[in-house]
């Protein structure tokens, strides 16, 4: 990966996680803007039960869920004008497979600035991402498969590091 991706993240989580609503970063003599809107952070225990949830910070019927269930760890997309409340989740992590289980995490969700896609970070490292715009849910592990009958994630859930990109930069849909 090219190292001015990897500073530029590193500004990006940074600025996140100080809770900064609107931040700018100057590489090269540009100026970008990042799109993104920290909402929620919160210091967990991998393996002890919570439920962290974050509505759109533009439309009141969105909203993300990340709970950790003392097996599992699962990031929903709830949106509040259909009948079946989640209509995606992405698998996180087993808890049993996380070997730094015993050392705090801190999770933050942040929001993009148009409200349609929320981002899962986990210790700075973006681990999922609802993008409600284009009704896709994808995350690290790419797990669950998609439901035959769903809307949501009809190119599956595998990591998509350019819609993530896009995203974050407040690029095309």
């Amino acid at each position: 990966m090219d190292v001015s991706i990897n500073k530029k993240a590193r500004r990006l989580i940074m600025a996140i996680m100080a809770g900064t609503l609107s931040f700018f970063i100057f590489i090269g003599g540009g100026k970008m803007e990042y799109n993104l809107v920290a909402d929620k952070k919160q210091t967990i225990r991998v393996g002890r039960k919570v439920v962290i949830s974050s509505v759109s910070p533009v439309h009141n019927n969105l909203q993300v869920v990340f709970e950790d269930d003392k097996k599992t760890g699962y990031f929903y997309a709830l949106d509040s004008n259909y009948e079946q409340l989640i209509i995606d989740a992405r698998h996180i992590y087993d808890v049993k497979a996380v070997t730094d289980r015993n050392i705090p995490s801190e999770i933050v969700i942040a929001w993009s600035k148009d409200g349609n896609s929320a981002i899962l970070f986990i210790n700075n490292y973006p681990h999922a991402v609802m993008d409600f715009d284009n009704k896709h849910g994808f995350c690290r592990s790419g797990f669950p498969p998609r439901p035959h009958n769903s809307p949501w994630s009809v190119k599956g859930h595998e990591w998509d590091e350019k819609r993530y990109n896009e995203i974050v930069s407040g690029g095309s849909h």
